[in-house]
This record gives C-alpha cells, sequence and structure tokens, in this order.
C-alpha cells in the first residue's frame, strides 16, 4: 500500500525553516547520506554576513510587503524572500530582499508571471551578477 504525503500547513513550514541550523549546510542528496556538514571558516563569515543582513532588513521593513498592499500589518510569521533568487552574491543583496508572511512567499513562488510582472520576481542579467559576484568576492566572501 503507498503511503499518502503530507501536506505541511504554512505554519509547520515556518517552524521547519526557522529551526534549520545556520551552523551547517545539507550535502547534495546520496553524497553523504544527507548528513550535515560543518561549514568551514569562509561558509561561518557568509552566514554571519547574511544573517547581519537579514536582521538589518528587518528593522527597516518589519511587515510583509504583500500584507501591507491590503491595508494589514504582518510581521508574526515574516520570512526574507530573494527577488532576485540566492545564488552566490544574490544571497546577502538586500536591494533584491522582500518581507513576506509565509503564506505570501509561497503565493510568490506558485505564481511566478504575477510575481514577475509585479516585480516581486526579478531576473537579473548575467552581467549583473557576474558583477556583484566579482564584487563580494573582492570583499572575501567567496
Amino acid at each position: 500500500m503507498k503511503k499518502k504525503s503530507k501536506t505541511l500547513s504554512p505554519i509547520q513550514i515556518a517552524r521547519l525553516s526557522s529551526a534549520a541550523p545556520t551552523h551547517a549546510v545539507q550535502e547534495p542528496s546520496g553524497s553523504h547520506g544527507g548528513k550535515l556538514k560543518p561549514l568551514g571558516v569562509r561558509g561561518k563569515r557568509q552566514n554571519k554576513w547574511y544573517e547581519r543582513e537579514k536582521a538589518l532588513h528587518f528593522i527597516k521593513y518589519p511587515y510583509c510587503a504583500l500584507c501591507l498592499l491590503d491595508g494589514i500589518r504582518n510581521d508574526g510569521d515574516r520570512t526574507l524572500h530573494h527577488k532576485a533568487g540566492r545564488k552566490g552574491s544574490l544571497l546577502w543583496e538586500r536591494k533584491h530582499f522582500l518581507t513576506t508572511c509565509m503564506h505570501h512567499h509561497r503565493y510568490i513562488h506558485d505564481n511566478t508571471k504575477e510575481a514577475l510582472a509585479e516585480g516581486w520576481l526579478v531576473r537579473l542579467p548575467k552581467a549583473e551578477v557576474d558583477a556583484l559576484n566579482t564584487e563580494y568576492r573582492n570583499l572575501g566572501m567567496f
């Protein structure tokens, strides 16, 4: 008999995402049996920088941007959405951060066309991403 997959509620997803350790990264499946690998010096420095940038963003923008469009000031289950993705230096680039609640974060990723039209998701040219990566590499982040 096949097991039914359980759908997680937004609250359960929020709890799981906030419980993720910042001191380790998940190895790609199959490489080490899914065990967590401790971060090196560079990874710890990157995490520290990211946590600082995230905290500064939440101080300036504490409420879900999409809830604010409906006149609601929601900061209860906020999460950080990376409009341009999280690859490389985009992880730290605050101009591409957006405070969202878990519900709206899921909405953005489930409605890509609307999110792109509204600016909640952005596609950056490769040259711009390469320039950002070079800038952060010069700062010693890579």
